[in-house]
């Protein structure tokens, strides 16, 4: 009987230290997309205006740097299921988000590729590119209402993300619109932020074990 205990202890302090450091990651991969994608706003509002019916260049680094906080906002609301499933609360919000823009993602992908080929500029753009920034901006705002909902971060960082994801359809790359985006990132971060602290000190180094994260 004791040995059952024992190993049943040791599995659950397993799991709790695999979803404290999982959802560490995430906090992390938030708050370093959420910098990102800001100066990637900020440094695209820099650049110089496009004639008429000429676009704005984005330079290289600008689309890098959008790119990866995209990507890294993907693993960021994975993060938020798991440390809302750690902490008894639903989670399935937080995997549709991040699934939604995983598949704004991929849209705005095929969009890129259509635009290196001959395809219609408007045609590709209403069938791929639109359908991609709006996958993206739903997923946001259903994560950030997750945030809220669930309070597995203060209420009012899940305020602040859901807030200013709300408004990203303001967003315009060819206008000071573009640093609607600053915002929207900055409370990312920030939710990530708070992530991370919250799994850290779940996962206790100095103490050399792994309460659960929800306790």
């Amino acid at each position: 009987m004791r040995f059952v205990i024992m190993t049943t202890h040791a599995n659950t302090h397993h799991t709790s230290k695999r979803s404290a450091t999982l959802a560490a990651m995430g906090g992390a991969a938030a708050l370093l997309g959420g910098l990102l994608g800001a100066a990637a706003a900020y440094m695209e509002s820099l650049a110089p205006k496009g004639s008429p019916g000429v676009y704005r260049v984005t330079t290289p680094m600008v689309a890098a740097l959008a790119v990866s906080s995209i990507l890294l906002a993907i693993i960021g609301l994975l993060g938020l299921a798991v440390l809302a499933r750690a902490k008894g609360r639903s989670y399935w919000a937080a995997i549709t988000a991040a699934a939604l823009v995983a598949a704004g993602v991929a849209s705005l992908t095929a969009f890129s590729v259509l635009l290196a080929g001959t395809a219609s500029e408007s045609w590709g753009w209403w069938v791929f590119g639109f359908a991609g920034f709006t996958g993206m901006w739903i997923g946001l705002v259903v994560g950030g209402v997750h945030a809220l909902v669930t309070r597995v971060v203060p209420r009012w960082a899940g305020i602040a993300a859901t807030v200013t994801s709300v408004v990203l359809p303001l967003f315009n790359t060819e206008t000071a619109a573009v640093l609607f985006a600053v915002p929207a990132a900055l409370a990312w971060a920030l939710v990530g932020g708070l992530m991370l602290r919250e799994a850290w000190g779940a996962l206790d180094f100095g103490h050399g074990h792994a309460p659960a994260v929800g306790a």
